[in-house]
């Protein structure tokens, strides 16, 4: 009988446990079911036209009045009867019916007193989170305005998302200096308020501040479809109500790529304000948002830590992509692009831009108001505006 060798079993055992603890590894971070591959090119300008890509395109001004003057619309979110609008510079949340008249708002008031941050919607309730009640909260409104509630969750937040049975949160990176543990950048709770699971580790002494690169928002609802988008790397996910993950990772070109591990590689921590220069910040790409459309569509934004920013729109079954900036109206006006900005919001079946009314009566002054003499609502919207009324949606629905 041979006689056992310790160094041996020593060996194995650490060959063992090193894959369990890779296997663990892989189960934990590397969620999704399925990956797609999707190529962006932000240099493609060949012009397109909107009669050739959408079924249709609709033009829906906002009534503009005293009670509803929109600065920005930070956020956008479509009920069956609503486009309910956030505007964090007048913190409030309008409410306009699908032919953009102004119906009613929640808002800040002597009695209750908010500062608006952020907001959904699920079913006929409004969740709205408070930067002033210590980011642990969301006030719960009915339809119509009226406060019906307060939700209370065991962590800091600012981006959340409701389903039918589940709340998520996107947590920023913050530094800690004291801790070894892995902090978690999105937490799952139930309906009651009990914590699911909690994925995507970072390690908080490799971050060294509040991240420079949180987005402005992390979660995107389309119809039953919702978006899950992290700073800082080129992919998203889509997560089912099972959640079951789809990860979309996107090329681009390389000058349009972050460094391998940019947010977490400690070596690159005192190199991070540097890529933050003027000459660099055009070349530092964000996801800041994706909406999708009949499960065959995505409309992808990036943006620059310059405010530069491109979108695309991807057909799924084809795997090609438009530029949003190279579509205009028509052939005639080929001046005037199909939206001013990015995307803003999908319902499911259409995508929604808008313009500013600035921008569309100026740009319609120089191509001469003849090229909309076949829309009611432009020239509804031309006869009746002016440069500080409120902005006006187009709507689109892909072919």
């Amino acid at each position: 009988m041979s006689k056992k060798n310790p160094f041996l079993n020593l060996l194995l055992g650490f060959l063992i446990f090193s894959a369990c603890e890779n296997n663990k590894k892989a189960t934990t971070e590397n969620i999704a079911s399925n990956e797609i591959n999707i190529s962006l090119n932000p240099e493609d300008k060949t012009p397109k036209y909107a009669k050739d890509i959408f079924k249709n395109v609709e033009f829906v001004p906002l009534q503009t009045l005293d009670e509803c003057r929109i600065g920005k619309i930070d956020k956008m979110l479509t009920t069956e009867n609503y486009y309910a609008i956030l505007d964090r510079s007048s913190n409030a949340i309008y409410f306009f019916l699908k032919n953009g008249i102004y119906h009613h708002k929640i808002v800040s008031t002597p009695t209750q007193k908010m500062r608006i941050g952020n907001f959904d919607i699920q079913g006929d309730r409004v969740y709205l989170f408070d930067y002033d009640n210590r980011n642990e909260s969301l006030q719960v409104f009915d339809l119509n305005g009226k406060r019906t509630g307060e939700e209370h969750y065991p962590q800091h937040f600012v981006y959340f998302k409701k389903t039918k049975g589940l709340t998520l949160f996107y947590n920023g990176f913050y530094h800690d200096n004291n801790s070894g543990e892995k902090f978690k950048r999105l937490s799952i709770y139930d309906k009651q308020g009990q914590p699911i699971k909690s994925i995507f580790s970072y390690d908080p002494q490799a971050i060294g501040e509040r991240d420079l690169f949180d987005p402005m928002e992390s979660f995107f609802s389309s119809g039953d479809n919702l978006f899950y988008a992290m700073p800082g790397i080129s992919s998203f996910y889509e997560i089912d109500d099972k959640l079951t993950f789809t990860a979309y990772h996107i090329n681009m070109p390389k000058t349009y790529q972050l460094p391998d591990d940019f947010l977490e590689d400690k070596s690159l921590l005192d190199k991070r304000r540097v890529f933050l220069t003027q000459k660099n910040k055009e070349l530092i790409w964000n996801i800041s948002n994706v909406y999708g459309i009949d499960n065959h569509f995505l409309s992808i934004n990036i943006q620059s830590m310059d405010n530069l920013y491109f979108t695309s729109l991807c057909n799924l079954k084809t795997k090609k992509a438009i530029n949003l900036r190279s579509i205009y109206y028509d052939r005639t006006t080929c001046k005037l692009p199909i939206t001013e900005f990015q995307i803003i919001a999908s319902d499911g079946t259409s995508f929604y831009g808008t313009y500013s009314a600035k921008f569309l009566l100026d740009i319609l002054m120089k191509l001469g108001y003849d090229n909309i003499a076949d829309n009611e609502n432009l020239k509804d919207f031309v006869n009746h505006s002016n440069a500080l009324s409120n902005p006006i949606l187009t709507k689109f629905q892909m072919k």
